[in-house]
């Protein structure tokens, strides 16, 4: 018992300082606001200022104002009109894919490419495919069982190889399928981060220098990796290329004639001819013609052939270019136009990457994880033991035989739950209808992979409809937004349309607070706003034209120059000083290259002190009547809405 009663105080400690209520509204304390959520919205509103002091005076002047003014919405039932609705549908639609990606999973794979990305690591390979099909990129298909057995003890044999002490190049002569095997002896040269498939870049990544791994099975076969070398990033270059490609079945007579070519530009280049000239004219590449040779876009190492990229590397300097370097290709000749060392600035590079991690198949990782996450937060239940009879109806309906459901076996009979809602076995039925096409009858039929897709793609659909039930960051930004939407059609019904609508009431309030609209300093001046240096060129090159004229210039000047005449309160003219002269122009912005530029032309000066007209005060006087008619709204919903503040957890802020 005394366990218990220890247990039920420390979870009622946990609750009270994990949710600390910094107050109340509404009669007997109906709704509640915790700390944390009036912090979030005073530290996105006061980004300087973090003081007690200004803690009060948000919470006082502006937000529990706000809270109570959305409340009065929501009793008004303004959260039910059909703009603010749609709305609101509308928004969650447009921020709904940032929040279902796991964004700690893509953080880390972020941040994990971006370590990788400070080394290259040379790489040697062993590669034992399924079937030649497998060697061309692309091509997979599934192996057949005798060609996964006859892959695995060849590969295994080869891994025993290098056990017993034999060398890797030897090795992978031996036994790899690796057709570039016989040039480069397994050597694939450097790489990096995104060079490789994810699994492989996660093998070459935790190698030693020296160390081999075991085999791996891709779809395409078994791999082993030796990681013979590591380096300091090289980074990204920029370059163009000459290359003399070699034709299909090249003869080593064909490969002379080539290699004296390329000596020939080669000498051309050093004796200073154009390498643009020369890609033009002698480049192989299909596009040199246009591009002058350009390799776009800029590339990282592990990209090209090995030997092609050492000759690149090794290039100091911007405009430098290769010897003739000979590759399985074709014989290329190389200039580097730029050269970008790899970032270290790691909040850049996680930033940078995100985009290539997004596009990459690593994501499927995050993506599995997140799946077998959503599976356990939905709660998905099991609800159907007969897995055979889902399978026998499965096969009547793509072999066109149809089935009979058994006694107690309805359609509304459920499969499995998710959230609030089931699956039955008319839903079944219908998934099998729209896939049953891709099934010839009588051929197998994968049922538990056909179960497990429509499992996930049905959880993920609840899950995406109702991601607020599990989201805290993204029911807290949903909330944001209808909120503040609630605000401002209330306080444009109660407050902003009556304050600005209602001519006699305004005029009324004018006649009541007179005193209070008078003139200030004023100046009666022309005010020229120009977009770009050249209309403000041409205003102080004739001021007493254009100010005599004002009307006539600006509307010709495609609203290049915007102007207005007028008395204006110098208290409200941004720059203006006492010492600007009258019947001149002046300069009220600073002169530079992107605008606009602000002009002034002082006719005459006014001093203070005489009463404003209504016209004249108008605006002054709808913005003080809002105010007015606000300050008596705020009073009725305080009585309306009692409010109780939480004086210690106000204090400990």
């Amino acid at each position: 018992m005394k366990k218990m009663l220890a247990s039920i105080i420390i979870l009622l400690l946990g609750q009270m300082v994990c949710a600390q209520t910094l107050f109340t509204y509404g009669k007997k304390g109906s709704y509640a606001v915790d700390k944390e959520e009036f912090l979030a919205a005073f530290n996105k509103n006061n980004p300087e200022d973090k003081s007690l002091q200004a803690k009060r005076e948000y919470l006082e002047q502006f937000y529990i104002p706000f809270k109570l003014k959305v409340q009065a919405a929501r009793d008004m039932r303004l959260d039910t009109l059909p703009f603010l609705k749609y709305e609101l549908e509308n928004y969650k639609r447009q921020v709904l894919d940032d929040h279902l990606v796991a964004d700690s999973a893509v953080q880390a794979l972020c941040a994990e490419a971006y370590t990788r990305s400070l080394r290259d690591i040379r790489l040697s390979h062993i590669f034992i495919p399924f079937s030649d099909a497998y060697v061309i990129p692309n091509s997979y298909i599934d192996p057949e069982p005798e060609d996964t057995v006859a892959a695995y003890k060849k590969i295994t044999d080869a891994y025993n190889t290098l056990l017993g002490g034999a060398g890797f190049s030897e090795t992978a002569l031996q036994f790899s399928g690796d057709p570039s095997v016989k040039t480069n002896r397994g050597d694939i040269g450097f790489i990096t981060v995104f060079s490789l498939p994810y699994h492989l870049e996660n093998i070459a990544y935790t190698l030693e220098k020296g160390q081999f791994s075991a085999p791996y099975k891709s779809k395409g076969g078994y791999h082993i990796l030796l990681k013979t070398d590591e380096r300091p990033a090289f980074g990204t270059i920029k370059g163009a290329q000459i290359l003399l490609a070699f034709p299909p079945g090249v003869t080593q007579g064909e490969k002379q004639v080539l290699r004296a070519r390329a000596d020939s530009l080669y000498k051309a280049l050093q004796s200073g001819a154009g390498f643009d000239l020369l890609a033009r004219q002698h480049s192989s590449d299909y596009n040199a013609a246009t591009t002058g040779g350009a390799l776009n876009p800029a590339f990282r190492i592990g990209r090209y052939d090995p030997d092609f990229e050492t000759a690149v590397t090794a290039l100091t300097r911007d405009g430098e270019f290769t010897k003739p370097v000979e590759t399985t290709y074709g014989i290329h000749i190389v200039k580097r136009e730029s050269h970008v060392p790899v970032t270290t600035d790691s909040l850049r590079a996680v930033a940078e990457y995100k985009p290539q991690v997004m596009n990459d198949p690593r994501i499927r990782i995050s993506n599995e994880q997140e799946e077998k996450r959503i599976l356990a937060v939905v709660g998905y239940k099991d609800l159907f033991e007969n897995d055979n009879l889902l399978w026998e109806i499965t096969d009547g309906i793509i072999n066109k035989d149809g089935y009979t459901l058994p006694p107690k076996i309805t359609p509304a009979t459920a499969i499995f739950a998710v959230g609030n809602e089931t699956r039955t076995i008319t839903d079944w039925v219908d998934y099998i209808n729209t896939i049953r096409n891709n099934y010839r009858a009588g051929s197998p039929i994968p049922y538990a992979t056909l179960m497990k897709h429509y499992t996930t793609v049905t959880v993920k659909k609840y899950y995406r409809d109702n991601l607020e039930l599990y989201s805290p960051s993204f029911r807290k930004q949903l909330k944001e937004f209808e909120e503040g939407n609630l605000f401002f059609e209330v306080m444009g019904r109660e407050v902003w349309n009556r304050g600005a609508d209602d001519e006699k009431k305004l005029t009324r309030y004018y006649k009541q607070n007179r005193s209070k609209y008078t003139w200030g300093e004023s100046i009666n001046a022309v005010l020229f706003t120009a977009i770009d240096k050249s209309s403000a060129e041409d205003i102080q090159s004739d001021p007493g034209a254009f100010v005599r004229n004002w009307r006539t210039f600006t509307q010709n000047t495609d609203g290049n120059i915007i102007a207005d005449s007028s008395r204006f309160e110098t208290a409200f003219v941004p720059g203006y000083n006492s010492s600007m002269p009258e019947n001149s122009l002046s300069v009220l912005s600073d002169q530079n290259d992107d605008g606009p530029y602000s002009l002034l032309y002082i006719i005459s000066r006014i001093p203070g002190g005489a009463p404003k007209t209504f016209p004249e005060a108008r605006g002054f006087v709808i913005n003080d009547y809002q105010l007015h008619l606000d300050k008596k709204w705020q009073q009725k919903l305080r009585k309306k809405y009692p409010v109780s503040i939480n004086g210690d957890v106000l204090n400990a802020l």
